[in-house]
């Protein structure tokens, strides 16, 4: 799981990273600070290019002149409804912000208030990993020795084999995650929108924008062709009264 801190206080900051390190190092976690920053434009960036379960701790009064943890938090729940967001604050007269947009907020943790906010943030962090380990909805959500993370089913484009490497890749519109699996156990915890195309790929058939017959190949809405085996899949199986797809040889795409 990717942990992001945006704080513009230096020494609260730092504070922080302290914490959830101690936390992530006790409890043996695969979890990780990826951005810690005081720059709303460094968090807004990362939240438009990220599908994974992000665990979010931000500051409500940013000394930004047109944004706070607020502000963040409104855009990172415009794409993502599933990472938690964990608010910083002392204001608490603006909370009643985060109801009128509906954010969804995990917690709010009061920076002065001593005697509770290293528990907060270990309960936020124990919760979250606990809950990533029992599985979001609509995710698949991979935890081993080396890895923890989720994605949604809808990020994805298709999985297929590392050769030689015993790994599995997941392909989604701008990234590519590894890990070590097999892929028929794969395919058992995923949902009803993918199926094996090829002995060494799984597809999400709502990616799906043609097929080359000529090619024997599977062509996605994000570019990607991928092979298929009639062993596995015959185009027709495609054709549905839900589904339109063009199966024309597709040279022209």
């Amino acid at each position: 799981m990717n942990i992001v801190i945006c704080e513009d206080s230096i020494s609260d900051r730092h504070k922080l990273e302290k914490v959830i390190t101690k936390v992530l190092i006790k409890n043996n976690l695969n979890s990780e600070i990826i951005l810690s920053t005081n720059n709303s434009a460094d968090v807004l960036n990362y939240a438009n290019k990220n599908n994974q379960i992000t665990l979010y701790f931000l500051d409500i009064n940013l000394h930004e002149k047109f944004i706070s943890g607020i502000d963040i938090a409104n855009v990172v729940r415009e794409t993502d409804e599933i990472s938690p967001i964990v608010l910083i604050t002392n204001y608490s007269d603006k909370l009643s912000l985060t109801f009128e947009y509906k954010l969804k907020i995990f917690d709010y943790i009061s920076k002065y208030d001593i005697s509770n906010y290293e528990k907060r943030i270990t309960d936020c962090i124990l919760i979250t990993e606990q809950r990533q380990r029992n599985g979001y909805i609509n995710c698949l959500n991979i935890q081993n020795y080396s890895t923890n993370f989720s994605i949604e089913y809808k990020n994805i484009y298709f999985i297929d084999t590392v050769s030689g490497h015993h790994k599995l890749k997941i392909h989604t519109d701008s990234y590519v995650v590894e890990f070590y699996g097999k892929l028929k156990d794969i395919l058992y915890r995923l949902n009803t929108d993918f199926f094996q195309c090829h002995k060494s790929i799984i597809i999400n058939r709502t990616k799906i924008i043609g097929v080359d017959k000529r090619e024997k190949s599977i062509i996605l809405s994000n570019g990607y062709k991928c092979p298929y085996s009639l062993k596995f899949f015959h185009p027709n199986t495609l054709i549905d009264k839900n589904t339109s797809i063009c199966y024309n040889n597709l040279n022209k795409i």
